[in-house]
């Protein structure tokens, strides 16, 4: 009986109010406990509790409100650092069952060098019985949403990230999909959010990689990115993962 959180993300201005919602399948008590979690964007970091079953308040930063089949979180006085992904998450029969989670985004991501692209396969057939598509936003200032879209039907893809040397963020999201279904010309998509703005990037079987939208940059800088993204993800020993049913 996995808690679901309606809301895929949330974008809140820096000095204002989020509040995300959980709607849990059983009723509310003693036995069928709800808390709240957050992670960054931080690969591997464990979640951190935020709020514990009984609690509704923590200084003057969160509150939560209980109904017999909800409960709500809000986040008073956002900042940039109160980004993340928020799990509400069911205590029941000495288990620990988390939601699908909201994404949190204070302020505005985008920089003046951010930029997305979208790393496909040759347009020659490969022998794989599968092909992985990559969406690469770089020099982001903070958390990011990447949503995928494959011939019109919404994809979820898994996400890692690395810090730059100069503090800026380089996010990732990858998805798997048939061989069969990509060379016989199937349209992707992938959409990043940064807040107030957006950046699209499109790929399909007719489509260059030169005319993906937004800025071009080398291919050798694409795949110096690309492989530390994907060794940093290869070398976590645990990827949590959660998902609504």
């Amino acid at each position: 009986m996995a808690p679901c959180q309606p809301q895929e993300f949330l974008f809140v201005p820096v000095g204002g109010k989020a509040k995300i919602s959980c709607v849990s399948n059983g009723t509310l008590d003693k036995l069928f406990r709800i808390s709240w979690y957050r992670r960054t964007w931080r690969v591997g970091e464990n979640p951190e509790l935020i709020l514990d079953w009984g609690e509704v308040t923590k200084g003057h930063k969160y509150n939560c409100t209980h109904t017999e089949r909800s409960s709500s979180l809000e986040i008073n006085n956002v900042k940039e650092e109160d980004s993340g992904t928020y799990y509400c998450a069911h205590f029941i029969y000495m288990s620990l069952i988390f939601s699908n989670g909201t994404t949190l985004i204070a302020g505005d991501s985008f920089t003046a060098k951010s930029s997305v692209h979208l790393m496909a396969p040759p347009s020659s057939p490969l022998p794989n019985t599968s092909v992985q598509l990559a969406c690469v936003a770089s020099a982001v200032g903070y958390m990011v949403h990447i949503s995928w879209n494959l011939s019109g039907t919404p994809q979820k893809g898994r996400v890692v990230a690395m810090e730059e040397p100069g503090g800026t963020l380089t996010f990732l999201s990858y998805i798997t999909v048939p061989r069969d279904t990509w060379y016989q010309g199937a349209s992707l998509s992938c959409q990043v959010r940064f807040n107030s703005s957006s950046a699209t990037a499109v790929h399909g079987q007719a489509t260059r990689q030169e005319e993906v939208q937004f800025a071009h940059v080398c291919s050798f800088c694409i795949r110096s990115v690309l492989t530390g993204v994907i060794l940093l993800a290869l070398a976590l020993a645990v990827h949590l993962s959660w998902t609504c049913p």
